[in-house]
């Protein structure tokens, strides 16, 4: 009863959520905010074409034998897999480009450590100190550019190609995860295949794989946690797969911190679960194990990490790490709607202790929460919900100096065409965009099927408290549509288990 109760109260916390933000981002997507961005249809369309659809295919469901075909196929996943990857990495190898602000510096200072250029590294330990969770990705890059570099596939003499290489990998295998994960909850391929088609729209040919960055590779993170926790329900080396958990979403936190958020909502489903069943000491001691196990595998990767940072050769100062509430005050910008603000960068920086700095920008939230009122945090909330949602290619060319350096043509007949496409100022590039954002509006409503879901799965709910939580997060934060990229796999699986309940729902006729 207990778990019932809350699950219904996750579930409905969910619903009213993406009701608001779906209702926002029709009703109020004209109005001016930073980063918009103009699509060629207006989101008013866009979803009375949507609901107009999901009529049809109701219709077609239950009153033709048109959609009772069977798809058993489970390997032609692998195949449209493999395609995926060989045609991202030709996509990128002629369309990419070294881009600025954060991912450009990174990758600077990760050739310098593949390169051994200590002075460059010990320059760079000021950004570091600033920003200590981009030193992890840092050093990965500096291995994959090392291997790259020995290797010399595609692009032999630029490391940065390598990058690129590596996250088509994971974009790639991303959508091979969501398939897996949609058909073995829906049980029926058509959905998964379906989820896979929209991964691909959203991100998989999306180009941001181009973009070596925390948010290409920290795609994998959420997507595969999920699929192991998905794996715990066969009571198969249950240890190992906890360990695993533990292991890949500390390691995803120290590439992208909102990895965290898919462990925190699978720690509350278990805790529910937990309390309302019978007390059981086989139960007891099974728990107690997994926990040691958890601990152990977070002690030693926490170890793990303080090594490998203290032989980076970087000279860190633990007093200037930026911290969490420098990004809630920046969060409440009015001037850029919470988007990132030079200015509070800079008055953050200039405070020498963590300590006097938090203090500040504490006082600076108070003020900017008083300023605002009811009325004008509200209206600054229904902004930043239209800059993190009202965006389907995820903020895509909104980043300074974003095409930093545009390289020579590899061909002169394929990428110029190409990249008229994937460029902003691209001739085709609105037609790409607004197809994205086609896509992204009916996965938003989509997930409003799960109003018609009666599951109790705890699939399920981690999946809803996991974006719950990724919303909440960039709402009180710094926003950005770019930071829900990680989450997109999770959004793009929600939605097609809503568009089942959708499908599968009946009227109940009277009498």
């Amino acid at each position: 009863m207990f778990e019932k109760i809350v699950k219904n109260i996750i579930k409905y916390i969910f619903l009213i959520l993406f009701i608001l933000i779906l209702f926002i981002n029709i009703c109020f997507s004209s109005i001016n905010y930073f980063c918009k961005k103009e699509f060629l249809n207006s989101n008013v369309i866009i979803v009375s074409i949507s609901i107009g659809l999901l009529c049809i295919g109701y219709f077609i469901k239950h009153k033709t034998k048109l959609f009772n075909f069977k798809c058993h196929s489970n390997k032609f996943i692998l195949f449209l897999t493999l395609i995926l990857f060989i045609l991202e990495v030709y996509i990128a190898n002629n369309i990419y480009f070294k881009t600025g602000w954060d991912a450009g510096f990174i990758n600077n200072i990760a050739q310098a450590i593949a390169e051994k250029n200590n002075d460059v590294v010990i320059n760079s330990s000021y950004y570091f100190s600033h920003y200590p969770n981009n030193i992890i990705i840092t050093l990965l890059f500096s291995l994959i550019i090392h291997i790259h570099t020995m290797i010399g596939f595609i692009q032999p003499g630029d490391g940065y190609f390598g990058i690129i290489i590596f996250q088509c990998f994971l974009f790639a295998l991303t959508g091979l995860l969501i398939y897996r994960i949609i058909a073995a909850y829906t049980r029926s391929n058509k959905y998964a295949y379906l989820g896979w088609i929209f991964y691909v729209v959203l991100l998989g040919l999306s180009a941001w794989y181009v973009i070596p960055y925390s948010d290409g590779t920290g795609l994998i993170f959420p997507v595969l946690i999920l699929y192991i926790y998905q794996k715990l329900d066969n009571q198969k080396l249950t240890i190992v797969k906890w360990g695993l958990i533990m292991l890949l979403s500390y390691w995803g936190y120290r590439i992208k911190p909102q990895v965290i958020i898919i462990l925190i909502a699978i720690i509350i489903v278990e805790l529910i679960k937990f309390f309302s069943s019978s007390i059981d000491l086989k139960i007891i001691k099974k728990k107690i194990i997994v926990l040691l196990t958890c601990v152990f595998v977070g002690v030693f990767s926490i170890k793990t990490n303080e090594s490998l940072v203290h032989k980076s050769g970087f000279i860190l100062n633990k007093e200037d790490n930026i911290g969490m509430i420098h990004f809630a005050k920046m969060g409440l910008n009015n001037k850029t709607n919470g988007v990132f603000n030079q200015d509070d960068v800079d008055y953050s920086m200039s405070i020498p202790t963590e300590k006097e700095r938090n203090r500040r920008n504490i006082e600076i939230i108070k003020k900017r929460l008083n300023n605002y009122g009811i009325s004008g945090i509200a209206k600054h909330m229904v902004k930043k919900t239209l800059v993190n949602f009202n965006d389907g290619t995820f903020a895509w060319g909104a980043e300074g100096h974003f095409y930093n350096e545009i390289k020579t043509n590899v061909n002169t007949t394929v990428a110029p065409r190409l990249k008229k496409i994937y460029y902003n100022g691209g001739k085709y590039y609105k037609y790409l965009s607004t197809l994205e954002q086609m896509f992204w509006i009916v996965s938003l409503i989509l997930l409003l099927g799960i109003w018609f879901s009666k599951s109790n799965d705890n699939v399920l709910f981690v999946i809803l408290l996991s974006l719950i939580g990724i919303t909440i997060f960039e709402l009180i934060f710094e926003a950005r549509a770019r930071y829900f990229i990680v989450y997109v796999p999770l959004f793009i699986t929600c939605a097609m288990i809503g568009l089942r309940e959708i499908m599968n729902f009946r009227i109940k006729k009277e009498g």
